[in-house]
């Protein structure tokens, strides 16, 4: 698919941020902190540095939470190194920047400037994976076979040296002139079979066109921009070590998911129905993954049929097990951390030495995740419009596929404390839940978890810690216990904060782009359609060329069709755009 342009004015995002309570800058303390632990954070003893790592992200990044290094296996198979930026080590448990990044939640992207999770000396110079310089990472090292299934696993705290930072568009073209150096040409080679993995497992992965605001001279610029081959060959590498730290922490039995509920039967069957009127083969026996994988996200009836498929992908979470949850917001109030510090910490058989750096930490974060959870109130009114699209691209982007967990390799001593029980994983019963009944990730199609993005996103941080010390053999840190209840609800706090921020950036271009042109007729495709009831009139949502802008659209609209559509309202203040059928 094409990247298609549209220049529009200046735009001031100015009053989404207030809307959405988006903090400004750092307190002072949190800065002082931050470069404390830049410049005293000692580098781990063990040296990967020969590594040849390298990072792949756009191109304008320097929040670098990921290198990695691809390798043939001399007996056969592939070996990933996959290096994750340690930003645990300069976090301090119970400190005022741990209670910051608890208030932000994740790093929150707006056209005219990023919302950091934590300050740029640690984000995008200290702990960031940049070239030429040693940094502290979190080492995964996974062996495939020929077929592209995990045979071993290994993971540490190690030194690592980025020899260069690449970008994606940069890398595919390199791929495609048959430039690229055999390192990186395996990563389309060991993607290719993990994507295949994936969608023989019944994973789901939603090959939509992401639709950006970027500055333009003179403006912004509204982009449609389907993804690279190379970028979704790079989210399997990030998918892969998602399972495999899924698989750990489900076999320690303490540990943090996302989850997602398996597509229901009916929703499948549905989308079936739908594709033979949008001309949409879906052979017998083919899994539902394959049948959306071949679809071309750029022909209209492709698109309808793409954002029918968005349904099946819903209920995204994060599922926290092994550890006492937390009483809801208002019963236990500001001593709930402390309470569930405690019970974590007997359980894991910690001293109480620990506690009150701990409880002091519960202590921050209870407070910050108050300001989280008022953000995401916030938010809700701020994602109203298109929120259901918006969920569902992003549900997408999250679900391509990874590859079969296989055995994730583990410390004896994990392995006995798993099957003997040593105090380290609370038993199941009243509120201190063991297994979840369904641990999979619908979209990825087996057990998944966040740990590949900690600069950026919260989670990250403490179910590596968990994973790090299941595989070592030690208990899990008291601090990472008394998180992980509470992180499922501060991060579904923060993630309507960061979907309304990106819808509301949209819309607010769209509107703006669209002001002056009320009464105009347009081509647009159909993606969805609903029949006239007592509450609303027939209409849909359409998706236009030019300017790509996507709305909703008033009158009787043939499901996968092309029609003329006439703009009716383009209104920047409520950021809403509506068309009627010409």
């Amino acid at each position: 698919m094409p990247i298609k342009r549209v220049v529009a004015p200046q735009i001031d995002f100015s009053g989404l941020r207030r809307e959405l309570g988006l903090p400004d800058e750092f307190p002072e303390a949190v800065l002082a902190e931050a470069g404390e632990a830049a410049r005293a954070t000692r580098m781990p003893e063990t040296d990967r540095s020969a590594i040849e790592f390298v990072t792949i992200d756009p191109a304008s990044s320097r929040d670098l939470d990921q290198a990695m290094h691809l390798s043939r296996r001399p007996g056969g198979g592939y070996r990933v190194h996959y290096a994750i930026a340690d930003v645990a080590s300069y976090v301090r448990p119970g400190g005022v920047l741990e209670a910051e990044s608890w208030r932000r939640g994740q790093t929150v992207y707006l056209p005219d400037g990023r919302v950091p999770l934590h300050p740029p000396v640690l984000s995008e110079d200290a702990v960031s994976l940049l070239p030429g310089v040693d940094r502290a990472a979190v080492v995964w090292t996974i062996d495939l076979d020929g077929d592209g299934e995990t045979v071993a696993v290994r993971l540490e705290r190690a030194r690592v040296r980025s020899r260069a930072k690449l970008d994606y568009a940069g890398v595919q073209r390199q791929i495609d002139a048959g430039t690229a150096p055999e390192m990186l040409t395996l990563l389309p080679e060991i993607g290719g079979l993990l994507a295949r993995r994936a969608s023989d497992r019944g994973a789901v992965n939603l090959p939509l066109p992401s639709q950006d605001v970027e500055r333009d001279s003179g403006g912004w610029r509204l982009v449609l921009r389907a993804p690279l081959p190379i970028e979704e060959h790079n989210a399997q590498i990030s998918l892969l070590t998602g399972m495999a730290a899924a698989r750990i922490m489900l076999d320690g039995g303490i540990g943090l998911l996302r989850t997602m509920p398996r597509p229901k039967p009916e929703a499948v069957e549905k989308l079936r129905a739908a594709a033979g009127p949008l001309g949409i083969p879906w052979p017998d026996g083919a899994q539902v993954g394959a049948v959306i994988a071949a679809v071309d996200p750029a022909d209209p009836r492709g698109a309808a049929f793409l954002d029918q498929a968005a349904e099946l992908l819903r209920g995204a979470a994060y599922t926290a097990f092994g550890v006492p949850t937390p009483p809801e917001p208002g019963r236990g109030g500001a001593t709930q951390g402390a309470a569930a510090q405690g019970a974590a910490q007997g359980a894991a058989g910690q001293g109480a030495a620990g506690q009150g750096a701990a409880a002091q930490g519960a202590a921050g974060q209870g407070a910050a995740a108050q300001g989280a959870a008022s953000q995401g109130a916030a938010a809700q009114g701020a994602a109203s419009q298109g929120a259901a699209a918006q969920g569902a691209a992003g549900q997408g982007a999250a679900a391509r596929g990874a590859a079969d967990h296989g055995t994730a390799g583990r410390g004896a001593a994990a392995e006995a404390r798993r099957r003997e029980g040593d105090g380290q994983r609370p038993e199941s019963g009243g509120d201190v839940p063991g297994l979840p009944e369904d641990a999979g990730h619908g979209g990825v199609g087996a057990p998944y978890a966040h740990v590949t993005a900690p600069l950026r996103r919260l989670a990250d941080r403490y179910a590596t810690e968990a994973c790090l010390a299941m595989y070592e053999g030690r208990p899990v840190p008291g601090w990472v216990l008394d998180a992980l209840p509470r992180l499922p609800r501060a991060m579904s706090s923060t993630d309507r904060v960061a979907g309304a921020a990106d819808r509301g950036a949209i819309d607010l271009a769209e509107a703006v782009l669209l002001q002056g042109r009320i009464g105009e007729v347009f081509e647009a495709a159909v993606l969805d359609r609903e029949d006239a009831n007592g509450k609303r009139p027939a209409g849909g949502t359409i998706a236009l060329d030019e300017p790509a802008v996507r709305a909703r659209c008033a009158g009787d609209l043939p499901l996968g069709e092309r029609v003329a559509v006439r703009l009716t309202a383009a209104d920047p203040e409520s950021r809403t755009v509506r068309f009627e059928k010409a």
